[in-house]
């Protein structure tokens, strides 16, 4: 019995370190464009999934961006709005800064001597997403058509422990416990109750 008790109480301390780990997700972010214009700025968020959208209009705020392929058979005009997310971790203060972008493309094909065009629209980026880990969380983050989409998950070594290693330790601490009072039993003086005549 002495043996199992004393590997109870040492499986117990095993598992406080990652009782102690385990901690709030706390996060927050700062969106500027390339001119310095602040679009968005979040503190203190809990949230593990969390969108916003803030991408001004690339038509009338963004850059031309050429045609990388300009003697293909179809011709591309981008307008491209550009933002870095400055992505922060409260509780370790690390941080993540994330290129974000809004395009308004429009696409022509070389028919009958003229180019017709056949598609316009708006898409977004980094797709299909990019992630990094600040402290014990990990983020994702994407920009789909322009909307910034984050993903927070909590790092598997900080997590909350399962219910199994919380047994453990309760069993470990049981065994501290019944230890001490073994201990405390046996340390107590004997009375001697003989009576000579």
């Amino acid at each position: 019995m002495r043996i199992t008790v004393r590997f109870a109480a040492v499986l117990a301390l095993l598992a406080i370190p990652r009782l102690a780990s385990a901690g709030p997700i706390e996060w927050g972010y700062r969106a500027v464009d390339d001119n310095g214009t602040v679009l968005s700025q979040q503190t203190r968020l809990t949230e593990t999934t969390w969108s916003d959208y803030f991408m001004l209009d690339p038509r009338e705020h963004g850059t031309y961006v050429p045609d990388p392929y300009p003697d293909n058979e179809i011709k591309t005009d981008t307008w491209r709005y550009r933002a870095t997310v400055h992505i922060t971790d409260l509780p370790s203060g690390e941080t993540w800064d994330v290129v974000l972008y809004r395009d308004y493309r429009m696409q022509y094909e070389w028919r009958n001597g003229a180019w017709d065009p056949y598609y316009e629209g708006e898409t977004g980026g980094p797709w299909p997403g990019v992630e990094m880990t600040l402290g014990d969380n990990t983020y994702r983050v994407s920009g789909p058509g322009g909307e910034l989409l984050v993903t927070v998950t909590p790092n598997p070594t900080a997590a909350t422990p399962e219910p199994a290693t919380l047994a453990l330790a309760g069993l470990g601490l049981c065994g501290v416990g019944m230890v001490r009072r073994l201990r405390n039993g046996r340390a107590a003086p004997a009375t001697n109750t003989e009576v000579h005549t």
